[in-house]
């Protein structure tokens, strides 16, 4: 019989090396299937072997300052955001 497993929203955080906040945001948006009996989560392992397998990271890109003008030693410069 196949049945299905599960680990704590802890254990997927340690597995995924990411925060609290993030694992319940895959679960939210479906990246993360999960099971939340009497109000605990748990996510199905299955779900985390393919998140991983899936290579996906969700990490956030930071925006890159250009600046411009004169220099950063008291001169007036102009941030662009791109």
């Amino acid at each position: 019989m196949n049945e299905k497993t599960y680990s704590t929203v802890k254990e997927a955080m340690i597995v995924l090396h990411v925060s609290k906040r993030t694992i319940y945001q895959y679960c939210q948006d479906g990246t993360l299937e999960y099971s939340k009996p009497a109000g605990i989560s748990y996510i199905l392992n299955e779900s985390i072997q393919n998140f991983m397998k899936s290579g996906i990271s969700k990490k956030k890109k930071t925006p890159v300052i250009k600046s411009s003008g004169k220099n950063h030693q008291g001169g007036q410069t102009e941030n662009l955001l791109t």
